[in-house]
């Protein structure tokens, strides 16, 4: 039974904790970890932060939007129609 399975049977309105919404286990990277592997793994997974941890611990956090910011060659652009010559 999850928490939000518990409260809604007792209080009889769910009662939403992080807990309930949280990822128990995510990927997370080394300060090391270059941005390129950091996006990659992002785009990957398909999500939008890592945690950054060093032994053992939590020492940060990076966003695709952290890495857009610093590297916007990481952005692909869209792709224009050629144009057309002879006109």
């Amino acid at each position: 039974m999850t928490h939000m399975q518990y409260d809604l049977e007792h209080t009889g309105t769910p009662q939403a904790h992080v807990r309930d919404l949280m990822t128990p286990a995510p990927l997370a990277i080394s300060p090391a970890t270059s941005v390129d592997e950091a996006y990659r793994l992002m785009q990957g997974q398909r999500i939008g932060h890592l945690p950054v941890c060093e032994d053992g611990r939590l020492v940060g956090l990076i966003s695709e939007r952290d890495l857009r910011l610093v590297l916007p060659s990481l952005i692909r652009p869209t792709r224009r129609p050629s144009s057309q010559t002879g006109r």
